[in-house]
Order: C-alpha cells, then structure tokens, then sequence
C-alpha cells in the first residue's frame, strides 16, 4: 500500500511540473534529444576543417565556450558544448560549464554512469549521451575525444561529434 501512494504522489508531482513549469523538462525519445538533432543538423552542413584561413563554423564552436583562438585547435569538446548551448533546453545549455568544455577531458564529470569498453551492449545508453573517450595509451598531447553516443558494436562504439576525421 505505501508504494501505491508514493506512487500516485510521484505522478502527481510529475503534473504538476509540468503543467506549472514545463520549461524545467527535458522530453527524452530516441533521435530527438535536442542537442543530438542540432549536431545531426551540423553533421548535414558538412562541417570541415579547412586550415588556412580556419572554418568559421569550427571557430563558432570555440567561441562558444570562451575558448580564445583563431585556429582549428581539437574542437570536439567545443563542439558538444555549442551542441547543449544552443539545443533550445535551457537546463542542458547551463549544465555546460563553458570554461573548460573546449577540451573533451572536462566532459568526463558531467554525467554520472560510467560504461567501460565491452560493457556498452548491456548497458542502455540512449542515444545522443554524452560519451568520453580517454587518450590512446602512450599519448600524451590528448584530453581524449568526446562526442555523442549514436551505437555500439562489440567493442567499438560510432559517435557523433566534431573533429572525427577533420569534420
């Protein structure tokens, strides 16, 4: 009896956010994650690195993170954190702490599961998460890569995020 009244509380307070401040919720389906959709809308434009002079759209992702430069540095942290900020969620654009999102090792703390390699098939990772990958072993040079989840195979994993293979 005590889990049917927590139960019917839970629904009710559900509702009453809702109803009241639907803006505090972020509305979660497969494929529909807003900042998964602004990546994959990212993703069509064709986004490159060009060098000499530096893609603007890469220097927009730095930019907004407070990250100064005026070249195509590692930008996949720059570009999730652009992805979150300007997704339309206002809850996740300030869960970004944007002065240290240009580098993928500051995205390590911001969920809260941690999935090791070859545990990715049992474990329901919906797409769009947020996913950090560590440097290579024996680098030095690399805050790992960081990008969002798309699926996983095996051992390996497919992700959508910026700086993979220059684009």
């Amino acid at each position: 009896k005590i889990f049917a009244v927590f139960d019917a509380a839970l629904k009710r307070s559900f509702t009453l956010v809702r109803e009241l401040t639907p803006e505090d919720l972020i509305y979660m389906t497969v494929d529909k994650l807003p900042w998964y959709v602004k990546a994959r809308e990212e993703m069509v434009k064709g986004v490159k690195e060009t060098g000499s002079p530096p893609n603007p759209d890469v220097l927009k992702y730095f930019k907004a993170t407070g990250y100064s430069t005026s070249r195509e540095d590692p930008w996949c942290g720059a570009f999730i954190a652009w992805c979150l900020a300007n997704s339309g969620s206002e809850i996740a654009a300030k869960s970004v702490n944007m002065a240290t999102a240009a580098r993928a090792a500051s995205w390590k703390t911001w969920g809260e599961v941690e999935v090791p390699v070859g545990a990715w098939e049992k474990t329901a990772i919906p797409v769009g998460s947020v996913v950090v990958l560590r440097p290579r072993s024996g680098t030095t040079d690399s805050s790992g890569h960081v990008g969002f989840f798309v699926e996983a195979d095996g051992d390996k994993v497919s992700l959508l995020g910026g700086n993979q293979s220059d684009s």
